[in-house]
């Protein structure tokens, strides 16, 4: 299953605010890490889009581009199309899904508005990776 960098760090998220029992939560433990390397990878793809078009990148993760205005638009698609570039979660994963799906297949949790696109993406995967 692919997931797409924008999605990688609201899954994240909504992974980690789940109390689960043991056996899933060693599969979750072990998908975020993937995540958040992923996540960490695609930050610095960001910031070096950045860089190259001029722009800065502080500490913060604030972007400007003073004397560099023009490369904006070119940056901006570029972050663009990067967000929607996909990471492959099977071939880092693959053995762990049953147990996350089991969890969340009798999992009666309430989802927020907020995570409530990372949720659906997460059950897509699951039930993506069930059928394989």
């Amino acid at each position: 299953m692919k997931i797409k960098n924008l999605e990688l760090f609201p899954l994240i998220n909504f992974l980690e605010k789940v109390d689960m029992s043991a056996k899933a939560s060693r599969a979750r433990t072990k998908l975020v890490k993937r995540l958040r390397n992923w996540g960490d990878e695609y930050t610095e793809s960001q910031k070096q889009i950045v860089l190259e078009n001029g722009g800065e990148v502080d500490e913060n993760g604030s972007v400007s581009f003073i004397g560099h205005e023009e490369n904006i638009p070119k940056t901006s698609a570029e972050r663009t199309e990067l967000s929607l570039e996909t990471v492959n979660v099977s071939e880092d994963f693959d053995g762990q899904f049953k147990s996350l799906k089991t969890f969340f297949e009798d999992w009666d949790g309430v989802v927020s508005a907020v995570d409530a696109s990372a949720y659906d993406k997460l059950l897509d995967i699951l039930e993506d990776e069930e059928e394989k």
